[in-house]
């Protein structure tokens, strides 16, 4: 699998992608994104051995797309436009 791009739309991440049958594309909600962080993150910790510089390259990295992801769930883009 290979990751061809990544967007945002209507408040949805778009996830491009490729695999031996394909290209793809899945859409995630703010909280679907962070779950999938979240898996990764997890996943990633137990595959590299723990206390190498990798690994607290990662759980960097993935701590601060955590908080971006918070940030932007808890304060809507000014791009939308509230209803009256």
């Amino acid at each position: 699998m290979k990751i061809t791009y990544t967007d945002s739309r209507d408040g949805m991440v778009l996830i491009g992608f490729t695999d031996e049958r394909g290209e793809h594309e899945i859409a995630l909600s703010t909280t679907e994104t962070a779950d999938l962080i979240g898996a990764l993150r997890t996943s990633l910790e137990e595959a590299v051995e723990k206390g190498t510089v990798l690994a607290d390259e990662l759980r960097m990295m993935a701590d601060r797309m955590e908080a971006r992801n918070s940030a932007k769930a808890t304060h809507p883009s000014p791009d939308i436009q509230r209803a009256s």
